[in-house]
């Protein structure tokens, strides 16, 4: 299976789990993709912090606009 769809599929895991059907993205992932070849995508830690100042930067532009 592609990983063309791997955002839905990251949107499907987080909603079973915040629905108590998983009790960890972990487990979500080794059932939901069991039997294919997906690669699963982990955050960069040490990128949290360009990414936090990015999305402050977004935001404030986004309310700006509205």
């Amino acid at each position: 299976m592609e990983d063309s769809e791997s955002t839905a599929y990251g949107a499907l895991m987080v909603a079973l789990m915040g629905q108590g059907v998983y009790r960890s993205l972990d487990e979500a992932f080794e059932t939901v993709r069991s039997g294919t070849d997906t690669k699963c995508f982990r955050p960069q830690e040490e990128l949290f912090a360009v990414y936090e100042e990015k999305r402050k930067r977004m935001k404030g532009m986004y309310e700006r606009l509205y």
